[in-house]
């Protein structure tokens, strides 16, 4: 016999083998299916969409059906063979549902956008929607229709249940508490690399009494604790007082708003020795806050000099001198955060959670040592680490407590 001949027959054995392989397979999956829909007390029908993670199933019957797919030991994923489904890589409904879940805020248009780019190239097609209440969730996701979740905020916990939590997610930016999410992974700022930024550059351009003007309490929000925690640790080092100022910020629209930034500006104006150097945690509050200042007879560039955060010009246009504002870089947020669900969508939602941060950006003035844009959140040893509110949607108790340290 020639080599092509054996080549050839070959071939034929092992093709032979490959079907009988799937044929037994099959049959035993089949079997199985049949097993896990008796003790679950469901049609076979029920029972193979579950296990096939199809839509229209109740969560009662999607909790049932893998409670007895436990029970025998029978996990589908072990017993498929040959070549990779087309499904493999998560696609079955070519659906990914974009949640924008804060009531304080509107969504970053870089976000939307960036997200919009990145689903576009893959051919997925984006579901957006604003969900304020467990009413409010996009029908699509409460039939599971979508083959993956990037939520901006955090997910109302009253809206998870068994069947949601089996759909792949990422949540961007923080969250407003110190518990951990009930599931999926997060990407949001680096907090603590923003107030060591903002410390930074307050003392290079050679202020020695700096004030941390923040948005609810820091230890209730905990990205006010951290972005404090980290101003603090940096500034003290240098400058000769450090203080935080906090109010109570949850909205620009919320009545009160101006009267709590009027409050911080009383408060600085008060203080002894008067801060030259502010940290302000957001653009929004740097607006007002700028006229509250000159109220009390403090100008911006002239008494006092502000490194702003959030970097939204539109928020910032008309004041002058116009103030340097760090970027969270949300575009880079939304990257890593449809990469992740890419990834999840592929792999399945049983790893452990992952929490990535996205470090920031300040025109001209960079963090010695920090040129990379992405650290994994758990290179320092904090719990608080992955929490917080990124852009301060939070609901402080305006209660003005100030830090004090003296060289």
């Amino acid at each position: 016999m020639n080599i092509f001949k054996r080549i050839n027959l070959a071939i034929h054995e092992e093709f032979d083998l490959n079907i009988l392989s799937i044929g037994l397979d099959s049959l035993f999956n089949h079997m199985s299916v049949m097993l896990v829909a008796k003790l679950a007390q469901v049609p076979y029908s029920t029972a193979w969409r579950v296990i096939n993670r199809k839509a229209n199933v109740s969560p009662d019957a999607v909790e049932r059906v893998l409670r007895a797919a436990k029970q025998i030991g029978y996990d589908p994923t072990q017993i498929r063979r040959g070549r990779r489904p087309k499904s493999a890589d998560g696609i079955r409904t070519h659906n990914v549902a974009l949640l924008h879940l804060r009531n304080n805020s509107t969504l970053s248009l870089s976000v939307l956008r960036a997200v919009e780019q990145l689903l576009s190239a893959r051919n997925l097609n984006l579901i957006v929607g604003h969900v304020s209440s467990v009413d409010e969730l996009p029908q699509a996701v409460r039939s599971g229709n979508v083959d993956g979740i990037l939520g901006y905020g955090q997910f109302p916990g009253l809206a998870v249940t068994p069947g949601i939590r089996r759909i792949p997610a990422v949540w961007m930016m923080t969250r407003y508490d110190f518990e951990p999410d009930l599931w999926g992974d997060r990407v949001q700022p680096d907090h603590k690399s923003i107030g060591r930024l903002a410390a930074r550059y307050l003392l290079e351009h050679g202020h020695q009494h700096l004030a941390f003007v923040g948005a609810g309490s820091h230890m209730a929000a905990p990205a006010v604790a951290d972005r404090w925690g980290a101003f603090y640790a940096v500034a003290n080092t240098r400058a000769q007082s450090v203080r935080m100022i906090t109010a109570s910020l949850s909205t620009e629209f919320n009545p009160a708003f101006k009267h709590e930034v009027d409050e911080a500006a009383k408060q600085i104006s008060e203080l002894n020795p008067k801060p030259t150097g502010l940290f302000v945690a957001a653009d929004r509050i740097t607006r007002v806050l700028y006229r509250a200042l000159e109220h009390y007879g403090l100008r911006v560039g002239r008494d006092v000099d502000i490194v702003s955060c959030d970097n939204e010009p539109e928020m910032l246009a008309e004041l002058r001198p116009s103030p340097p504002s760090i970027d969270l870089n949300r575009s880079e947020i939304a990257r890593q955060a449809v990469e992740r669900l890419l990834w999840r969508m592929r792999n399945g939602v049983d790893s452990p959670q992952v929490v990535t941060a996205v470090r920031p950006a300040l025109a001209g003035f960079a963090e010695p040592g920090l040129e990379g844009a992405v650290v994994g959140i758990d290179d320092e040893a904090d719990p608080a680490e992955s929490n917080g509110a990124d852009d301060y949607d939070t609901n402080g108790n305006g209660n003005g407590h100030e830090h004090e340290s003296k060289m």
